[in-house]
């Protein structure tokens, strides 16, 4: 194999070619442009993830007085966030690990069993703090409850989504019996660090 020098002594970038087995030949500097492109799309992905977490609390923070448009940029950061993680997987550039293990081969599945501990979960947490507050009822509550009834009605969505999927397995009987038996632990936070 034989290769060339990418840059210069002055550090500027050199075409080159390297030779490949069975005749292949890459252009050195398409790939170096191709990998800052993906490093770039990367960066720019970790980048509005970031923006639209600081919008998100921005947008539960501040008041509608402070002329700023929140709720609509949070919103406008998610559509933008999509588009970002879809290119991204076109691309097959890396994604930030928040967004999934493997994403582009991930089965949905695993995926939605996945959001369905972590809404079990949420269920459990917040039914928790509402029974600190049967004798008094701070204002804040109200949207405690709202939460709560969000997550009941995702997890009632995933566990149809669950049963209809067991219900069609068929010959994966045994596959979802297992996957049922690793649903049974609550997720918190942190468990996947360990």
């Amino acid at each position: 194999m034989t290769r060339t020098e990418t840059s210069s002594p002055g550090g500027h970038a050199v075409t080159g070619v390297v030779d490949r087995p069975h005749g292949h030949q890459v252009d050195t500097a398409s790939q170096g442009d191709e990998d800052r492109d993906m490093h770039l799309l990367r960066l720019s992905l970790d980048l509005q993830l970031d923006a639209m977490l600081l919008v998100l609390g921005a947008s539960a923070a501040m008041t509608p007085e402070a002329g700023i448009p929140w709720r609509r940029w949070l919103d406008e950061d998610v559509e933008l966030a999509h588009e970002l993680t879809s290119t991204a997987l076109v691309v097959k550039a890396s994604l930030p690990a928040s967004l999934g293990p493997d994403l582009a081969n991930a089965d949905p599945d695993v995926i939605a069993d996945d959001l369905l501990m972590r809404y079990e979960s949420m269920c459990g947490l917040l039914s928790d703090l509402l029974s600190r507050w049967v004798d008094s009822t701070p204002p804040w509550i109200v949207q405690v409850r709202q939460a709560l009834g969000c997550c009941q009605e995702r997890v009632v969505e995933l566990r149809d989504h669950r049963h209809h999927r067991r219900m069609t397995a068929g010959a994966h009987h045994g596959r979802a019996e297992a996957g049922s038996s690793r649903h049974s632990q609550a997720y918190l936070p942190g468990e996947l660090l360990g």
